[in-house]
């Protein structure tokens, strides 16, 4: 899962569980699914550097967040290997695609002389939140069970950024025309 958002990715210590106990397929299959979402990566990658640029802005990075929490969720709610197939493609399309647009707004939006500390701070952002949650994985894993953590996890990714879409749909129309503004300037 190392491909994957970062808050999900924390739970990998229960992924090869989740393979012999919800999925009932071998270790091999842990390789498949990852190169099925290398795949998607390749895919959402590219499709992230054609995107116009009057179409990045921080809806399309919450958007590309929803969808990996739909990923994440496709991958992980059902016994079935062909949706989890699906699920870590839509994963790796979403996950790939995510990195060049916040990457492009951190520089849209941070004085040039401050990029490096933002990078910097996102990146001690992202580490924190592949950590944080290895310390309860067990707990929540031995409470929900090994799929329903896996759900969880996959349900916070999904539903965080609709929910900032919906409740700051204003404020983020305010911030698009800002983005688009500066695009002009350029």
């Amino acid at each position: 899962m190392s491909a994957r958002c970062r808050v999900y990715g924390a739970f990998d210590p229960l992924e090869s569980l989740f393979y012999r106990d919800v999925l009932h397929v071998g270790a091999e299959w842990m390789g498949w699914l990852s190169a099925l979402s290398g795949v998607g990566g390749l895919i959402g990658a590219a499709l992230a550097g054609i995107m116009p640029t009057r179409h990045i802005n921080v809806r399309a990075m919450l958007v590309v967040l929803f969808m990996t929490g739909v990923g994440s969720l496709l991958y992980v709610s059902t016994p079935f290997v062909a949706v989890a197939c699906v699920g870590q493609f839509t994963l790796g399309v979403a996950f790939a695609a995510f990195g060049p647009i916040a990457n492009t707004l951190v520089q849209v939006h941070a004085p040039l002389d401050q990029v490096g500390r933002v990078n910097a701070a996102m990146g001690a952002g992202y580490n924190l939140a592949g950590a944080i949650p290895l310390l309860c994985a067990p707990t929540l894993a031995h409470v929900f069970g090994v799929q329903g953590t896996l759900i969880a996890a996959g349900v916070a990714v999904a539903v965080v950024p609709l929910a900032i879409l919906v409740v700051r749909r204003r404020e983020l129309a305010d911030l698009v025309r800002v983005e688009r503004a500066v695009e002009e300037r350029a």
